[in-house]
């Protein structure tokens, strides 16, 4: 017998995910793909701490929708690089909106030993195009070969690492970074 979907599960999951792809609509393909995903994040949150459990009854419309949105500012963008990847966000989300899309790879980096077997297992349960790094930031500018379209961070910690990978990119003029939810200024 097949498992019944968790991610609609709730009323309140329900019309958040229906408020989230009213906002990011998406093929019925990724759909599919992102309700594996929020699934495997609803079981795995209990054990490990992947976002903060008062996100969780708007986990569409706060993380999903926000992660999608970023694939309208850079809509030919093939090589991701997602910097402190945690829960996934916004790496695995766009990895399973481009699972379809030919030549694509979203590149997770996550220090932290456990988040990084979740984003494996999320990439393997959704069959998205992605690779995970088990690394520091700082330690990933080096990791990473050839040239990456967007560069993301959901936000927190030093931004240090961040710039000076930024600041790679830009010397390189390869890669074009793009910053969700910036948390500094200058």
């Amino acid at each position: 017998m097949a498992k019944a979907a968790k991610s609609t599960g709730s009323p309140i999951l329900a019309s958040d995910k229906a408020a989230a792809l009213a906002l990011t609509p998406v093929s019925r393909e990724t759909e599919a793909r992102l309700d594996r995903y929020v699934d495997l994040l609803l079981e795995w949150q209990a054990k490990t701490n992947l976002v903060a459990p008062s996100t969780l009854p708007t986990l569409w419309t706060r993380h999903i929708s926000d992660s999608l949105q970023l694939l309208t500012l850079a809509p030919s963008a093939q090589k991701w690089v997602d910097l402190g990847s945690g829960g996934g966000f916004p790496g695995v989300v766009l990895a399973c909106a481009l699972a379809d899309t030919a030549d694509t790879m979203v590149h997770l980096v996550e220090r932290n030993t456990k988040k990084a077997a979740f984003l494996r297992e999320a990439l393997r349960v959704t069959s998205s195009p992605g690779m995970v790094h088990l690394a520091d930031i700082g330690d990933s500018v080096d990791r990473i070969t050839g040239p990456a379209d967007c560069v993301t961070r959901a936000g927190g910690g030093s931004a240090t690492p961040t710039h000076r990978l930024c600041g790679a990119a830009r010397a390189r003029r390869r890669e074009r970074a793009v910053s969700q939810r910036p948390r500094c200024r200058g």
